[in-house]
């Protein structure tokens, strides 16, 4: 019966946990497994016990008979998986973005038939931590469709019920992901839904504060309004300012979004000389901090170090640069940063004359773009294509 709630496979610890096994001998239970298997009635293979669909059908039809067992079961299987994903989303940095979202990625059938139950059920305090420890992974791994679902349901739940908090931290994800996609209506809802969340920041703690102003400079970014970005940004150093209780390493990280956002607008006003002394700063400070966090923090910096190089025809240093940064954002699975490196090593492709691997690099980037949604980029990478 506890076989038949999981959506995927589960493996041994998972099931004995969610039957209520964890105090009984180990032996005997493996005997007793052994027994369904001799039987045909469950399968293993690599470490995971699988059902004939037929045979999950009968299994879902007898827990029905046991309404006690049942409810209890799934309450252990939403603990479950919450304290899953809770424990692979608070590793260091580093392990998080390899092990933790590796073990995450095996387990998302189940993760996501959690979310579905806890959202069916009116379970939202469950569904919102379960959500919270994979906000992040979502992101990462281009699942924007899916993460904005998630996101607009928790926002309207959360002001149904007068989360604010919830609410703004909720909102300020949908927006960043809309502002990323890029299409007009889309800019139009994330700056709706930045600007709500800003009007409702009273309520929010500091780190989700900082999150809505970044974003609203980068909406603006995305607009090409850069005074209006430059406002933002000086707005949110004035709000890490008065953060007295921030220790110093964090005072450093939130600093380095902002230079970073700096960095990019002077780039694209073309002031390469700011630009390159903000991105300066941003890897000296990002060295300060620890390696899986600064070193992708530093390699924000030296990709914009890289397109000016670019523009400025220095081919060799913008050639390294990409190099370094292009090994860290492949190794992590990130498709934005992923396509946006491909964008600038096609520019520089060009620049050195192989017009060939140039169009080759932007149709992967074409690619990556068209699968998470950046219909804008898509759209940017065809009229540079047709600039060949």
């Amino acid at each position: 019966m506890t076989l038949s709630i999981f959506k995927q496979a589960p493996n041994w610890e998972s099931v004995i946990f969610v039957a209520g096994l964890g105090t009984q001998p180990e032996g005997r239970i493996r005997r007793e497994i052994e027994t369904l298997q001799r039987l045909s009635l469950v399968r293993y293979h690599n470490g995971r016990y699988r059902m004939l669909p037929l045979t999950r059908e009968y299994a879902l039809a007898e827990l029905q008979k046991h309404q006690d067992f049942k409810a209890q079961a799934l309450n252990r299987w939403v603990q479950w998986y919450i304290d899953f994903a809770k424990r692979e989303h608070n590793r260091d940095r580093l392990e998080r973005l390899t092990i933790g979202y590796k073990n995450i990625e095996e387990e998302w059938e189940n993760l996501v038939s959690v979310l579905h139950f806890c959202k069916d059920e009116n379970r939202y305090e469950q569904l919102k931590e379960l959500w919270s420890y994979l906000n992040n992974y979502t992101n990462l791994r281009g699942y924007w469709k899916d993460r904005l679902s998630w996101l607009n349901h928790l926002t309207e739940v959360s002001i149904a019920k007068g989360d604010y908090g919830t609410a703004v931290n909720t909102m300020s994800r949908q927006g960043r992901i809309l502002l990323l996609m890029g299409q007009p209506e889309q800019l139009q809802k994330a700056e709706d839904l930045l600007r709500n969340a800003w009007s409702l920041s009273s309520h929010a703690n500091f780190s989700d504060k900082d999150y809505v102003l970044n974003h609203l400079a980068g909406l603006y970014l995305r607009l090409e309004n850069y005074k209006e970005c430059h406002q933002w940004l000086d707005r949110e150093q004035e709000v890490l300012n008065a953060q007295d209780e921030l220790i110093d390493s964090e005072r450093l990280r939130y600093q380095i979004y902002i230079d970073r956002e700096h960095a990019e607008v002077l780039f694209h006003e073309k002031n390469y000389r700011l630009s390159k002394q903000m991105c300066k700063s941003v890897i000296e400070k990002s060295s300060q901090i620890d390696q899986g966090y600064g070193l992708r923090n530093a390699n924000y910096g030296k990709k914009i170090l890289a397109d000016i190089a670019i523009e400025e025809k220095e081919l060799d240093v913008a050639e390294t640069l990409l190099n370094e940064v292009y090994r860290e954002v492949e190794f992590h699975g990130d498709k934005r940063r992923i396509a946006y490196c491909l964008v600038s090593k096609a520019k520089l492709e060009k620049e050195k004359g192989n017009i060939s691997q140039a169009k080759t690099y932007l149709s992967q980037a074409s690619s990556h773009f068209q699968n998470i949604g950046m219909a804008k980029d898509v759209e940017i990478i065809k009229k540079i294509k047709t600039s060949l």
